[in-house]
């Protein structure tokens, strides 16, 4: 599954179309006169916003190894233009993300792809991801597991953990934004489709944390409750990702 380099995961472009180098405003005939074969009906233009949308099938047909350029030709005013859509086999830039291995599968889960910008007033915040990225041969190539974006956990976040247990795939807590979660959510068909089993675990708001798994149960181990200066070393342990022990508190 390819997805546009520039991290949107609805795969939609908005005010991208150009007419002779310059954005052409809302309220204009747009209108799509060109498209790759085979794509006729899978990539669509809105008529007075100019907004392109790259629907699931059109990156299904768009399907190579490493990235590949999709031209879009566009009429405006009696003026044709063409813009080159970029999408891409591999996960984009990322940091704050959790990884596990299932079998011979390799998971990239979540995580920051765009760090804050402090050099911008008000603040740039930094943007989060739930996509699922899942690589059957050694990393050399990867797809998205949960391609729809409805299926994915949410809100996007960072500094979470993931664990394997069984044959479930488990994502435990971390960041939305400024605010540390405390929810955990399981895939239990190799990350395409997700479900959140608590919203409140017993664990408490945590993030910047590690899980591991040992002896049939998983187990969460320190981090933070969102707050630079509010630290943890306890642990927790759960068998199902939903009731959670305290096994160490915290001192």
């Amino acid at each position: 599954m390819l997805v546009s380099t520039n991290g949107n995961a609805d795969q939609t472009y908005t005010n991208t179309l150009r007419a002779s180098g310059t954005p052409v405003t809302a309220g204009a005939a747009y209108s799509i006169t060109e498209k790759p074969a085979g794509l006729t009906n899978q990539i669509t233009v809105n008529p007075t916003t100019g907004e392109v949308t790259f629907g699931k099938a059109a990156l299904d047909e768009v399907n190579a190894d490493g990235p590949q350029t999709v031209t879009v030709q566009t009429a405006h005013q009696g003026t044709t233009a063409s813009y080159a859509f970029t999408v891409t086999d591999h996960f984009i830039l990322r940091r704050y993300h959790s990884s596990v291995v299932m079998g011979n599968d390799i998971y990239v889960i979540g995580g920051e792809t765009q760090a804050e910008d402090f050099s911008t007033t008000p603040l740039t915040p930094a943007i989060k991801s739930n996509e699922v990225w899942r690589s059957s041969d050694g990393g050399l190539t990867w797809d998205q597991a949960a391609v729809d974006a409805a299926n994915r956990f949410s809100p996007a976040r960072n500094s979470h953990s993931s664990v394997v247990l069984g044959e479930n795939i488990y994502v435990i807590a971390g960041q939305e934004g400024s605010a540390a979660k405390r929810d955990v959510w399981k895939s239990q068909d190799k990350g395409v489709t997700w479900s959140r089993i608590t919203a409140t675990a017993a664990f408490g708001v945590r993030t910047q944390h590690s899980s591991v798994v040992h002896g049939g149960a998983m187990y969460l181990i320190g981090g933070s409750t969102g707050s630079s200066t509010e630290l943890r070393n306890d642990v927790w342990r759960s068998t199902d990702g939903v009731t959670w022990v305290n096994v160490h508190e915290n001192s």
